[in-house]
């Protein structure tokens, strides 16, 4: 019963381990999309303001 009983701590214990992984990947593609996602907009909304500038500039 005793070897039962730390068989289930220990089966437990591996299923929080896995949780507490699995939840920092999630957390680490979550702030990796935040960070991406702005910065990529951010490039694409430069570049078009630029090309609008230099367009209005030859005009």
């Amino acid at each position: 019963m005793e070897a039962q009983s730390l068989n289930n701590g220990l089966l437990i214990n591996s299923a929080q381990k896995l949780h507490f992984v699995a939840g920092r990947l999630l957390y680490g593609a979550v702030i990796s999309i935040c960070r991406i996602v702005p910065a990529e907009y951010g490039k694409m909304k430069t570049t078009s303001l630029t090309g609008k500038a230099a367009y209005d500039f030859e005009k």
